[in-house]
């Protein structure tokens, strides 16, 4: 709803007036954020420094308003990164769960596979082609 209203473009919802600065605020997007990736993975939950610590690195002097918006960009992401494919944790899976919502069964899967000699997270297999979709909590399946 905050979004919806951040979006609308009068001008009172400007960060540079005193409504838009409130709606704009690191004191309300904090705590919305926070609430927001409670449901997420729990690597993407804020209860720890670190994931602070990540947020502030990967977004430098930006606010908690545009760190959710890139998140949230982020989470909608279909690909793997080359740093994912490295730090997940890999196993096979045979059929995908009955309980993941229609569209992640019928999303195209990325397919991976691991080469000999090239960097791969423990448990991954060389030789084995995973397919891997997105789910809605942002992790990977």
């Amino acid at each position: 709803d905050i979004i919806a209203c951040a979006q609308i473009g009068p001008c009172w919802a400007h960060p540079s007036q005193p409504l838009g600065e409130l709606l704009f605020s690191d004191e309300l997007w904090q705590p919305l954020c926070a609430n927001y990736w409670l449901k997420k993975a729990p690597r993407f939950h804020l209860r720890s420094a670190a994931r602070e610590v990540t947020l502030y690195t990967a977004y430098p002097g930006a606010s908690w308003y545009h760190m959710f918006r890139r998140e949230l960009e982020d989470g909608r992401r279909a690909h793997l990164t080359r740093e994912e494919l490295v730090s997940l944790q890999w196993a096979p899976t045979w059929s995908a769960p009955r309980l993941q919502p229609l569209r992640h069964q019928l999303q195209q899967p990325q397919v991976v596979a691991f080469a000999f000699g090239e960097p791969r997270p423990p448990m991954a297999k060389v030789g084995i082609a995973y397919e891997v979709r997105r789910l809605q909590s942002w992790d990977w399946l």
